[in-house]
């Protein structure tokens, strides 16, 4: 409000003065003469009148504002700057003759001496310019001025709303710093104010806000921090304890056992590497937060070292890797670091609850709005719960797929999708009502840039 007020007060202020520029401006070119009034141009015609009817008007005394013709008492053309003879004839019959034309009406009036004829020729209802190039260009210095104040008028407008658009935009930039100010690291806190009450009122919020957001994001990184630290603290706490039980085991194992105890053996060394890998998901998903990310196209070389990946992983148990479509996308940039690692994780899955000498199957898809990465085993696929709830961290499923899982491995491919701007599905396949396997597809929109 206060700008249109500010707007409407300049443009105010701005004709006002204009207005008296040119009526000063007018007053003073018509004091000076370079402006002839109609009433000058009529004073003049009266004394060259007085001149003719006495017979002692000449030519030299006629100004070049001023048409005239001299004709001899019979109606012969002598002399003068009319040289229409048929408006010569009409004047001459008529007496009097007025052309109109919008601001700029020609008056011909005959005027009888002692021994001749003058047929003069003036405008009657406009001012005139005295010089005669101004008069030859602009033949009504009324309509000039008139045209000219309004073509000032609107430039000056212009040039005001040009002006207040700018500061405007200044006032704007502001918020906008504000803004860049929030996404970025640096703790600083903007506290910018406008001189506009509205974009101050504006202003006041954001910077309100701004405050609360670097709070916050300091709290949380101070929290992370601590989480990374209890993390590392409580791995290393589990593998040194782990370590030294595995090296015990393995002194045991080369001692004299009988089958049962061998068998007791085998099962505790087999939960010492599940902590030892469970320590090592740990380690992974807190070294996740602060992988320096490198993007790359998903191009064709990138999804040939996915199929490489999955072919070392499947040959552990003999299982066969078909590629059903493997569509490329250039313009889609991504993480390739983390998306190997996240595919790595589902096809690892996907191999651990097959049967040996199975298939399974890839697929690389690209639609109008979004590219998809899907991996097809033939096991025993998810529970209802586990659709629900396999992407959240430390849910294991041991009853559709049980076995060496601890819940991570679905959580950081979760992540590293929601960091993509995509997502994770996670289906069923079935065939007569019975399920013959499992899909887990990861999903990339296609219209988000990095």
């Amino acid at each position: 409000m206060r700008m249109l007020l500010t707007l409407s007060i300049s443009q105010i202020c701005y004709i006002f003065i204009v207005i008296v520029i040119f009526g000063a401006g007018t007053l003073f070119l018509t004091e000076t003469g370079i402006i002839l009034s109609p009433q000058v141009i009529s004073e003049s015609v009266e004394n060259i009148t007085g001149k003719a009817v006495n017979g002692v008007l000449e030519a030299k005394d006629i100004p070049a504002y001023i048409e005239y013709a001299q004709l001899s008492n019979d109606g012969n053309y002598i002399t003068g700057t009319i040289q229409d003879k048929e408006l010569i004839e009409e004047v001459y019959k008529e007496g009097q003759v007025t052309h109109l034309q919008f601001m700029n009406g020609t008056k011909y009036e005959c005027v009888n001496g002692l021994s001749e004829k003058w047929i003069l020729g003036y405008k009657s209802g406009t001012s005139q310019f005295s010089n005669d190039f101004l008069r030859n260009v602009f033949p009504s210095a009324d309509l000039t001025v008139v045209l000219s104040f309004f073509v000032t008028v609107v430039i000056g407008f212009f040039i005001i709303l040009k002006w207040h658009r700018n500061q405007l935009r200044k006032e704007l930039n502001k918020i906008i710093s504000i803004r860049e100010t929030i996404l970025n690291d640096d703790e600083q806190i903007s506290g910018v104010s406008s001189t506009l009450k509205e974009i101050n009122d504006i202003l006041i919020v954001l910077n309100e806000m701004e405050k609360a957001v670097k709070d916050s994001t300091k709290k949380q990184l101070k929290q992370a921090q601590l989480l990374e630290d209890g993390i590392q603290a409580l791995t290393h706490d589990i593998q040194t304890p782990a370590t030294v039980v595995s090296g015990n085991l393995e002194l045991l194992e080369e001692t004299e056992i009988t089958g049962k105890q061998k068998e007791y053996l085998n099962n505790a060394q087999d939960g010492i590497k599940r902590i030892s890998e469970y320590v090592e998901e740990l380690k992974n998903l807190v070294k996740m937060e602060h992988l320096k990310t490198d993007y790359i196209s998903l191009g064709e070389e990138y999804v040939n070292e996915l199929i490489s990946l999955a072919n070392q992983i499947a040959s552990l148990k003999n299982i066969s890797i078909v590629v059903l479509q493997k569509d490329i996308a250039d313009d889609l940039l991504i993480d390739g670091k983390a998306i190997q690692k996240a595919f790595q994780n589902i096809v690892s899955n996907a191999v651990d609850f097959s049967e040996e000498y199975t298939e399974l199957k890839l697929q690389f898809q690209k639609h109008i709005s979004e590219y998809r990465i899907s991996v097809t085993d033939s096991g025993k696929g998810f529970s209802e719960e586990s659709l629900k709830r396999a992407t959240q961290k430390f849910y294991s499923e041991n009853k559709a797929r049980n076995g060496t899982h601890y819940g991570l491995g679905l959580a950081i491919v979760n992540k590293i999708m929601r960091e993509h701007f995509g997502f994770l599905r996670l289906e069923n396949l079935e065939e007569n009502n019975k399920i013959i396997g499992a899909r887990v597809t990861l999903v990339f929109p296609l219209d988000r840039k990095f």
